[in-house]
């Protein structure tokens, strides 16, 4: 009995001690990108004029004005290694305001390696805007809008844009 019982605790105390302990691997954390910009808009057509004195919409567009609200979108799916199918991922959303010469930041956009597409949503706004012969008719209100735009970002990066806001 002795003969067979050696043996068996000799495999059980060896099997017991070579065992790896397995984990699971910690998922990296996000690193961070920074979104910069500058909104321009027609708001004065009396400087649109060629040196020839042409007039040419949107040839010198001024500063935004101050306090538009930007809306950057980031699809957490996008920061998922293996999304699974299926499963409704929310949309991350950040938003910040033009400071007076129509600029903006973003600098806590969570990011990987890889890159990622950032949608970035752009208030309307309504202003007065100069007309191109202000003599005859100095100013009429109108809604300035810009469409969506999008942006590839990935951690460590620094991505700076201009866009022009269109007068309806």
């Amino acid at each position: 009995m002795k003969k067979k019982l050696l043996p068996i605790l000799a495999i059980g105390i060896l099997a017991m001690f070579s065992c790896k302990k397995t984990t699971n691997p910690t998922p990296a954390e996000p690193g961070m990108a920074t979104i910069q910009g500058k909104l321009y808009a027609p708001i004065d057509l009396s400087n649109d004029t060629t040196a020839l004195g042409v007039f040419t919409n949107g040839l010198h567009n001024e500063s935004a004005i101050a306090g538009i609200v930007v809306t950057a979108i980031v699809d957490s799916r996008d920061l998922q290694q293996n999304p699974q199918a299926g499963f409704n991922y929310e949309l991350l959303k950040f938003t910040t305001a033009t400071g007076s010469d129509g600029s903006f930041s973003f600098s806590d956009i969570p990011a990987y390696s890889e890159e990622i597409n950032v949608e970035l949503r752009f208030n309307d706004f309504e202003e007065d805007q100069i007309q191109f012969d202000p003599s005859n008719n100095p100013s009429e209100k109108k809604v300035f809008s810009l469409s969506n735009k999008t942006v590839n970002v990935y951690d460590g990066a620094l991505v700076i844009k201009e866009y022009d806001y269109t007068a309806n």
